[in-house]
């Protein structure tokens, strides 16, 4: 019977070590992050018409947690769930392999799948939070702060919106149970917020948007124009058809296609060039400068009878800034809920400024949540809306 003694001595080996692999599972990893949430995706799938629904419902809702509905999700999608935590972890640089030459067919599958792996990870967290595991909810909520960092690689618009998008929804599920913390947790969930790795800016994202300029610019340079004749009729019209057009505008059209000449595409990109790096210095300017420097910028007439600025459809940057200021000013309001907890009061919210005008939070109480800070953004946006963070879970529902 010797022959059955290498199985059990294994078997023994295997059970002892068991210990030992959880440990080392939990261990910052120093593998590219992007390959293990590859594994993440493959192991998600596609969540159903319901369960999207049903998710969606769950993070909005801010009154008792329905943790059958949570289970019935988190169960589905839980070894995904188990390798997106791994990928949080690690101590590399994220890199999704981008192929920037690539051009406008550059895919970025990897910014909604990772987008829905983090609401999934923010279901994770409200569960633990109504089952009182506190501990292990805000390390949840960590893992989706890292996450969302890493959503933001690559110097791309799309992704780094993404990001804010993440990092806007965690403020929002940290808010309603902020207020139920102890100090030291507080002060915890601080000091380990701040050692995270900052957030990527949109002024970073012209790096990436300048390779696409690029592309284009080999793009009409390497084809005939007369042979591309009705896609710049087109895209030089503000017609959706060159059909649409009268004799008059078709004519006054194919005068600007004559002028597509190679060296006039090759000014006009590098006169598109200069005009992003304006842009980017704008961006990294406060708000209130930056912005009107950027609506200046992205005006039609910013570069005068540049023909190619309107076929590279110029990413609206100060649009995408403001959602840059609007997390950076939800970030302020959850901070000063952690700083002050319980005793966050009308006093001490005004030593809090929203990141746009300067202007200091207000504070306020509500039938509905026990407290609201929020900033009036009317007076300088002229967007109309209010940015609120909402502290505590619903009372009434």
């Amino acid at each position: 019977m010797d022959f059955l003694r290498p199985p059990i001595v294994l078997c023994l080996a295997l059970v002892f070590s068991m210990p030992l692999l959880s440990a080392e599972n939990d261990r910052p990893q120093t593998v590219n992050p992007a390959l293990i949430y590859w594994q993440a995706f493959s192991l998600m799938g596609e969540l159903s018409r319901d369960e999207s629904k049903t998710l969606n419902e769950l993070l909005n809702h801010r009154g008792v947690f329905d943790t059958t509905k949570s289970t019935a999700i988190l169960a589905t999608h839980n070894n995904a769930l188990k390798r997106f935590r791994k990928a949080t972890t690690s101590t590399s640089e994220c890199d999704w392999g981008l192929t920037y030459e690539d051009g406008p067919f550059l895919p970025l599958p990897h910014v909604t799948k990772l987008q829905m792996l983090c609401r999934l990870g923010l279901l994770k967290s409200k569960q633990l939070f109504s089952e009182q595991n506190t501990a292990e909810a805000i390390d949840w909520l960590f893992c989706v702060h890292h996450a969302a960092r890493h959503c933001g690689a690559g110097d791309l618009i799309i992704p780094i919106l993404g990001q804010f998008t993440i990092e806007q929804l965690i403020m929002h599920v940290a808010a309603a149970h902020v207020l139920d913390w102890n100090e030291s947790t507080r002060v915890e969930y601080l000091s380990r917020w701040n050692s995270l790795p900052p957030l990527h800016t949109v002024s970073s994202s012209v790096k990436g948007e300048l390779q696409y300029i690029d592309w284009l610019e080999n793009f009409w340079m390497e084809h005939d124009k007369n042979t591309l004749q009705p896609e710049l009729i087109e895209a030089l019209t503000n017609r959706g058809n060159a059909e649409e057009m009268t004799a008059e505008e078709k004519a006054a059209t194919e005068d600007k296609v004559t002028k597509c000449t190679p060296e006039n595409i090759k000014k006009w990109f590098q006169e598109i060039r200069e005009l992003y790096l304006k842009m980017q210095s704008a961006m990294n300017k406060p708000w209130r400068e930056g912005n009107a420097e950027l609506i200046a910028l992205q005006s039609e007439d910013s570069v005068e009878n540049n023909l190619m600025l309107r076929l590279s459809t110029p990413t609206p940057f100060h649009k995408v800034n403001d959602i840059s200021f609007k997390t950076a000013t939800y970030q302020t309001m959850l901070k000063a809920a952690l700083e002050h907890g319980s005793l966050l009061d009308e006093s001490n919210i005004k030593t809090y400024a929203d990141s746009f005008s300067g202007s200091p939070l207000t504070l306020k109480k509500s039938p509905d949540y026990s407290l609201t800070i929020s900033t009036d953004l009317n007076a300088f946006t002229g967007a109309g809306k209010k940015i609120e963070l909402r502290l505590g879970v619903s009372k009434n529902k």
